[in-house]
This record gives C-alpha cells, sequence and structure tokens, in this order.
C-alpha cells in the first residue's frame, strides 16, 4: 500500500560523491535512501536548535 502522507516527487541533482555518502549513511542508520534525506531535511528545517556545522556547534552555539 502506499504511503499517503508522501505525494509529491522531486528530482533530485546531487553534487559528485554525494549519492554515495547518503547511501552509505542510510545503510548505517537502517533507512532507505529516501528516508535518510528526509531525517536530514527535517531536522535542518525543524530542530529548535537549528541546524548544525560540521563541528557540531549549532546556531545559536556559534552566535
Amino acid at each position: 500500500m502506499q504511503n499517503r502522507s508522501m505525494k509529491e516527487g522531486y528530482p533530485l541533482r546531487l553534487p559528485d560523491g554525494m549519492r554515495d555518502r547518503i547511501k552509505e549513511e542510510a545503510e548505517r542508520n537502517c533507512r532507505s535512501m529516501n528516508a535518510e534525506i528526509v531525517f536530514h531535511l527535517q531536522r535542518a528545517l525543524f530542530d529548535p536548535l537549528g541546524p548544525r556545522d560540521p563541528a557540531g556547534a549549532s546556531r545559536m552555539e556559534r552566535a
């Protein structure tokens, strides 16, 4: 059965190497690539502390 909460598709162009990195992370987290992308988008958009930079500091910590 189709998940009705996921209605829209979007072709996504990724920089070289990013698809492989997403695939590796998805496998490590036992998720599909789509679920991994959605997880990170939700975290970036809705995390109350904001997205973190690669060093792990949130926007508020850098301010």
